[in-house]
């Protein structure tokens, strides 16, 4: 019980970080700028191709709405910070269904490189 209540008391007052929809996570901070410039560059082009070819490529992923509502506390931890780019992780949940009553969860840590203006604040009291 005691132990519950320190835990809800540190929740309480704690902030966390969450990434903004449309949000790049790269491998490196050189592979960041890449994807905002491929991005840039694609002038109505197709958007999805870009973000298939940089997975497969293994240097970005792209954080859409879908991603940040299956993303577990803490959310986004930061781990370091470099000319306006923050590396960070965080863990999403997948789940899919397989029968009827049944489904398969499935928690993925993602790690990289995204832009300190794309995650916000967040103050829980």
């Amino acid at each position: 019980m005691l132990a519950l209540g320190v835990a809800a008391g540190w929740a309480a007052a704690a902030d966390f970080w969450i990434l903004q929809q449309g949000t790049w996570v790269c491998a490196s901070s050189e592979a960041y700028a890449e994807a905002i410039e491929l991005q840039a560059a694609l002038r109505g082009g197709d958007f999805e191709a870009l973000k298939k070819d940089l997975l497969v490529r293994k240097l970005c992923i792209y954080i859409d709405a879908g991603d940040i509502e299956d993303m577990m506390a803490p959310f986004v931890q930061i781990h370091s910070e470099q000319g306006g780019q923050v590396k960070v992780s965080f863990t999403i949940e997948f789940h899919k269904r397989i029968e009827f009553l049944h489904r398969r969860m499935t928690r993925v840590t993602f790690g990289g490189w995204t832009a300190m203006d794309k995650l916000h604040r967040i103050h829980l009291e």
